[in-house]
């Protein structure tokens, strides 16, 4: 188009305006502002020339592209504050290459019906004049089958004549319609039917809104008692398509005589689209006088407790686009709306699209950490941080990586570390725009730290010396909690940085884990070997928690307990199918029976730890043996302390 321009100058002026449309549409909005600009300049450069018509015509063109200007600065800034929802294509099963738009739905979304332009049977439903390339509209439906999708599109023939035929409104329960005839200018009709059927009285006309001009879009409260419509009536307002309403009086069963919404909701340009929300407190409309993003914008605005309207607000990005947005259907106070446009990337000229509201949900962020060299995945640990309180977000390990759950719309740091890499730190984001890119997927590249140790060794059986599978879970201040696998032949090997202080925690079914520390500098490269030798478990043994110790006459935990209540967790879900006994003792300071109870109040404050941190209770069994089963004799301070604790065991069953 540029070169074409160079070719023919006459053309430039035309040329510059539809390219400045095109960048408009694909939302560049500096760049089509700039064009706008250029189109102007070249429009005035034979300004003195021109005869009146001539200059009028510029004037009324500068009004418009300067309306366009204002809409690029509009979308700019609107964009910028995108809103959390997604907008999905209805799909060729309702869509077609055609114009389709005005969906209307029931309140349970179990069945729908909408206007199409698509080619009809009937010949006499060819649209008249050289610039129409549709058939006349006509009304389709189509219901949710029990799987929950929509069904192909049929037209509604009880509805449909040759000329013109428009759905506008359908109420909650799916038994009245509005709809629209190209009668008498363009009138508005009602029609009822028999619950659950497709049979549809005859649409009589609308006497209390229509008149000899254009009555284009209606909409109802939910009690009938109001309707709200758009007419180009000059005997009521102006020329312009406007918001009016008119009220059932309740006591004469008459309907009053319209009234202008007024300078707040109207514009000296086409209000359409308009919907009432059932409770008749919320009103939406498409506009292209209020600040829109291009052409015809979504707008709402909220009846105040006075009865005043409030200045409209645009429903944002994506919601509305740089296209026509003209038809909207809103279900439950705004989390779900059926919106029509012509927006890029649609089936057709117009196409219909549903739009969710995600604010306050939550979506899978799947990472796939991977070595930069070998390409092989690797064991890591993922640290997540942000949302609006700045919360921790846990990630869980998945065949092809890790997944965490976020909420959408915001922003996050990542921290991935892994053993003998370089740790990886970048900000992410859940924010989109359609449906197509929700589901967030990272590629990590992993590359290798300096003068990295290779740490490897193997797991016995402590008795037999036989290898033995096993994990190894490596953690240090810098390093989170990472697991590594012995192989059946009970080898493990990992690369680990060295000057660190590592704790290691060796597990394997049917065995006691094993907890090590471990330090490891540069003089123990390239390999530093560690073995582990696990001890079978034995089901008729106490086993004793090391730190679980408690003050005297206290069934208080305390802080330097959780370490050991973690493992005791960590053994709970190595072994899902098991129930254990905690025993809890007590010194022989005081009388058997309040021991007695001290303990059991004991035993229960570790069941009551476990529970809260995911261990079901039914698998514990707190028992308090009071000072009946000694370690040590009572005969000291420090002796009597090592009788407060807590042991577990095995139970058979």
């Amino acid at each position: 188009m540029e070169r074409a321009m160079d070719f023919d100058p006459k053309y430039k002026p035309d040329a510059v305006f539809q390219r400045a449309r095109l960048l408009h549409q694909q939302k560049d909005w500096d760049a089509a502002a700039a064009k706008y600009r250029q189109y102007l300049k070249l429009a005035a450069v034979n300004l003195e020339f021109m005869n009146a018509e001539q200059r009028f015509d510029l004037e009324s063109d500068r009004a418009v592209v300067n309306r366009y200007i204002m809409q690029c600065e509009n979308g700019k800034a609107l964009v910028t504050d995108t809103m959390p929802v997604i907008v999905a294509n209805l799909g060729t099963k309702l869509n077609s290459q055609y114009p389709d738009y005005a969906v209307c739905t029931s309140g349970d979304e179990s069945y729908m019906i909408f206007t199409s332009r698509r080619p009809s049977n009937d010949k006499k439903k060819k649209g008249r004049g050289l610039s129409d390339l549709y058939s006349n509209e006509d009304i389709y439906y189509s219901m949710k089958s029990k799987n929950g999708y929509w069904v192909p599109a049929q037209p509604l023939s009880e509805l449909n004549s040759r000329k013109h035929d428009a759905s506008v409104w359908l109420s909650k329960d799916a038994n009245t319609c509005i709809i629209y005839r190209f009668r008498n200018g363009g009138d508005l009709y009602m029609a009822v039917r028999e619950d659950n059927t497709q049979k549809w009285s005859k649409p009589k006309p609308m006497k209390m809104v229509n008149s000899p001009f254009r009555e284009a879009h209606a909409s109802m409260t939910e009690d009938g008692k109001t309707i709200y419509f758009t007419s180009n009536n000059p005997d009521l307002g102006t020329s312009s398509l406007d918001i009016y309403k008119v009220t059932l009086d309740s006591a004469s069963g008459r309907w009053t005589q319209p009234v202008n919404l007024g300078g707040i909701i109207n514009t000296e340009y086409d209000e359409e689209g308009v919907f009432i929300s059932p409770d008749g407190k919320t009103l939406y409309f498409s506009s292209e006088g209020h600040p829109s993003m291009g052409g015809k914008d979504f707008f709402k605005s909220e009846l105040s407790p006075e009865g005043k309207w409030a200045k409209p607000v645009n429903l944002g990005y994506p919601i509305n686009s740089p296209g026509d947005d003209v038809f909207l259907s809103v279900l439950n106070g705004g989390e779900k709306m059926y919106i029509d446009s012509d927006r890029l990337n649609g089936l057709g000229e117009k196409d219909m699209f549903l739009v969710e509201n995600m604010a306050n949900k939550t979506i899978p962020y799947h990472f796939m950490v991977i070595d930069s060299v070998t390409g092989e995945q690797i064991s890591s640990s993922i640290q997540i941080v942000g949302g609006e309180e700045q919360n921790e977000f846990k990630s869980f390990e998945q065949p092809d990586g890790y997944m965490a759950i976020l909420p959408v719309y915001q922003k996050f740091f990542v921290k991935i570390t892994s053993l003998g890499y370089k740790s990886y730190i970048n900000e992410i984001s859940t924010r989109y725009e359609t449906a197509e890119t929700i589901d967030f997927r990272d590629t990590i590249y992993m590359n290798l730290g300096e003068d990295v140790v290779t740490l490897a060794g193997t797991v016995y059986d402590a008795f037999t010396r036989e290898k033995i599978t096993g994990e190894i879970e490596i953690s240090s201040e810098e390093h989170f909690a990472q697991l590594i696998k012995a192989d059946q032949s009970g080898r493990f090997k990992t690369a680990i940085s060295p000057e660190e202080v590592y704790t290691l925690k060796v597990s394997s079914e049917g065995y006691q884990t094993v907890v090590e520390t471990a330090k490891i500098d540069e003089t123990d490269a390239p390999e530093y070997i560690r073995d582990f030798y696990l001890n079978k478990l034995d089901f008729d043994k106490d086993y004793k928690l090391a730190k679980i110790y408690f003050d005297f006459d206290r069934a208080t935990l305390r802080p330097s307990s959780i370490k050991e209540l973690k493992d005791l967790k960590f053994l709970l879900e190595r072994f899902p199918n098991v129930r254990v006994e905690l025993s809890a003792h007590t010194d022989n300071v005081g009388s058997r029976s309040y021991n007695l109870v001290l303990s059991k109040r004991r035993a229960e404050a570790v069941v009551d730890w476990l529970v809260r941190n995911g261990i079901k209770k039914d698998r514990l069994e707190p028992r308090g043996y009071a000072f009946d089963k000694p370690v040590a004799p009572n005969n000291s301070p420090a002796n009597r302390q090592l009788n407060r604790r807590v042991e577990f065991k095995f139970l058979k069953d």
